[in-house]
């Protein structure tokens, strides 16, 4: 095949397509092979010809080219044809096609796209222009290359944090299991106390790795892909109660109040989620504040419900306030989890009220002390009804 010969070295010559690129042109015209070898010819751009569908095939399996230009018309495989092939073929399916047609007709040109083409050029042609067409066909072939690359990463890094997820539930949650488990054992023993009392921080350490283990797949899930909520209508007095269980349970031993001003009202959402949301504003509240730690629950006239967790701490500066939201964000400052933690908690309580259409906001204020202000949407309020528990 004949490569471009070079256009004019005139002084000032402007070359329309600048960047590196490799073309083929199909028409069964040997004049208009000519003319596009010339008129698109650049130092850096390579042109070959064919002069039916059938030889483009052969030449686009052979080659990698950044763009192609067809006439729909010719012999043997017709610019259709080729498109329909050159779609169907996962190696040269995102080649962009230019369509080249000598009818005016919109039905040649809407059949050319509905087998794929990328753009279309009418005879006679106008090379300046056509050239400038071309540069801008290329430029949104790189900008689409870059998408689809990012796409995959995307799909490569999420398919990563399933295995990363399922090595975790079954690597470590089952060795954990196991560790807590026969160092029960060993300090129920009234025989040995010494090794009793080993046993107690052995079980404490893994309860505790084990409910890190169980944040960081919960974080995963909520935090990297969009949260699914199964709502029901629950009680806010309901939700309280099962947050300050939960916080006991975890062993908090500060003064701890639940308390609902709502007045016995519903809401709906997924009970699981914001339990688990409001557990974790609570969790950082006992941690890094100071008692007594209070969870109120209150509704305002336009029916939203709005969850305050209030600790008597010093409160944190403005730039730490900044980033508190980010995950992993527990650095050594007042944020910083003493009795260890991930740093996980606030951007998944975050995620979660947000998901119920909601706000989170932390604040302080130095009558009051901290607060962390979970407010939910009056859309997620409900009346109360005889006989709805």
């Amino acid at each position: 095949m004949p490569e471009s010969p070079s256009p004019a070295d005139g002084a000032g010559f402007f070359f329309v397509l600048d960047e590196p690129a490799r073309l083929l042109v199909a028409d069964d015209d040997p004049i208009l092979r000519e003319f596009a070898c010339v008129h698109l010819g650049a130092p850096n751009v390579t042109i070959d010809v064919a002069s039916n569908g059938a030889e483009a095939l052969a030449l686009m399996r052979r080659h990698a080219y950044d763009l192609a230009l067809v006439d729909l018309d010719m012999p043997v495989l017709d610019g259709f044809g080729l498109i329909e092939q050159v779609r169907a073929d996962v190696v040269l399916e995102h080649t962009p096609i230019v369509v080249i047609t000598g009818r005016e007709d919109m039905m040649a040109i809407d059949r050319a796209f509905q087998r794929g083409a990328t753009s279309f050029v009418v005879k006679p042609l106008n090379w300046r222009l056509l050239s400038y067409q071309l540069r801008y066909v290329l430029r949104a072939k790189r900008q689409e290359q870059e998408v689809r690359a990012a796409k995959l990463r995307a799909e490569q890094a999420l398919a990563f944090k399933a295995n990363v997820l399922r090595v975790v539930q079954h690597e470590l949650r089952t060795p954990l299991t196991s560790i807590i488990g026969f160092a029960e054992q060993i300090e129920a023993d009234p025989k040995a106390r010494k090794v009793s009392e080993y046993a107690r921080h052995i079980s404490q350490s893994g309860r505790a790795f084990a409910g890190n283990v169980a944040d960081i797949i919960q974080a995963a899930e909520i935090l990297t892909q969009p949260v699914v909520l199964r709502r029901d209508d629950v009680r806010v007095r309901v939700v309280i109660d099962a947050v300050v269980k939960m916080a006991r349970d975890h062993g908090a031993r500060e003064e701890l109040r639940g308390v609902d001003a709502t007045d016995g009202a519903l809401i709906e959402c997924d009970r699981a989620l914001l339990v688990r949301a409001l557990y974790n504003l609570v969790d950082n509240a006992i941690v890094h504040g100071a008692p007594p730690v209070e969870l109120v629950a209150t509704k305002d006239a336009a029916g939203a419900v709005s969850f305050v967790v209030r600790d008597r701490g010093k409160g944190v500066t403005a730039e730490q306030l900044a980033v508190c939201f980010e995950p992993f964000q527990q650095t050594d400052n007042v944020l910083a989890r003493l009795g260890g933690g991930i740093g996980l908690g606030l951007s998944v309580a975050r995620r979660v009220i947000e998901a119920h259409g909601g706000t989170l906001a932390l604040q302080y204020r130095p009558e009051v002390g901290n607060l962390a202000v979970a407010k939910l949407p009056a859309d997620c309020s409900a009346a109360v009804q005889d006989g709805h528990s």
